[in-house]
């Protein structure tokens, strides 16, 4: 059975073939905040993605989903169902990924999760009929594709592969799971890695000292460097929106003013990722700490 990384070759191999998918990429910044949307953990009263976009402290936003099946929480009550599918029809959220994108955010499409049941696929010529569909599905429109597609002739930006051994990394280095795919054929611009619900997460920093130990931003930025495709690559925080929103990870924006001070020390260092929009929006006052913590 073949793994998740013959998905994610043949999805990258489509991709670049559409420059335009990664136009609103700034792999230059180090500043830029990612957020997740789509889920509702903070169970909150999720609001739709064009609300969120309005906010000039966000920069780029995934949608957290799966496939075939997509899951938007709270958000799916704006939503059908294509005939004789379980696929959702969301003309809503196409609207909202246009609106977004004439603002200049990045809006990815975020396949897995923590959940997921993906195992892999019995052949290469399996993992690349899914890659096509998934291409058909959310990529560029294309008058021969006959692919129910859930946000209409919305195109999204990018893909962002959750599958706990994806580019949503656990922060644990070597990440055993991932290793081959992240050192493979694949040139990712980013990875969003979770620097929550393990050792080596932000709560372990070692705050006042220049030396650290368990937090390992400095070996992510190792393997940007030395072993990722893309040399360029940059490496993002992934950081719980509120103390409720994972297990152990969680810090104060006033504590993550040091934590970012010291990976902008290395060059891979692209922003943080945050889980997700409706735990930080009840964590008032938190993004725009950390934007100005990222620009100051």
């Amino acid at each position: 059975m073949l793994s998740t990384r013959n998905l994610l070759y043949w999805i990258a191999a489509f991709a670049a073939v559409f420059d335009s998918a990664y136009s609103l990429l700034d792999t230059n910044s180090s500043s830029t905040v990612a957020v997740y949307w789509g889920q509702n953990s903070g169970n909150t009263g999720q609001q739709r993605l064009s609300y969120y976009c309005d906010n000039p402290n966000i920069d780029r936003i995934s949608g957290a989903a799966g496939l075939p099946e997509i899951n938007f929480a709270n958000q799916e009550s704006h939503c059908t169902v294509h005939p004789g599918t379980n696929l959702l029809n969301c003309p809503e959220i196409g609207e909202d990924i246009k609106l977004c994108q004439q603002k200049g955010k990045t809006v990815l499409i975020s396949i897995g999760g923590a959940t997921s049941t993906e195992h892999g696929f019995t052949s290469e010529a399996a993992a690349i009929e899914a890659a096509n569909k998934m291409w058909q599905i959310f990529g560029p429109v294309d008058a021969a594709n006959t692919a129910y597609r859930p946000f209409g002739d919305a195109v999204i930006d990018g893909f962002d592969f959750d599958f706990e051994t994806s580019v949503t990394n656990m922060c644990v280095f070597p990440d055993v799971a991932d290793q081959k795919m992240l050192n493979g054929a694949v040139a990712f611009d980013a990875i969003w890695v979770q620097f929550y619900n393990n050792y080596c997460g932000v709560n372990a920093f070692s705050f006042g000292s220049m030396q650290q130990g368990a937090f390992n931003f400095d070996l992510w930025d190792a393997w940007a460097k030395s072993q990722s495709k893309n040399k360029q690559v940059k490496v993002f925080i992934g950081l719980p929106g509120n103390a409720a929103a994972a297990g152990t990870g969680y810090v104060a924006a006033e504590q993550l003013r040091e934590v970012v001070s010291w990976s902008k020390a290395f060059s891979s260092f692209g922003g943080i990722m945050v889980w997700d929009a409706s735990s930080m929006y009840a964590n008032e006052g938190y993004l725009e700490s950390a934007k100005t913590t990222l620009t100051g």
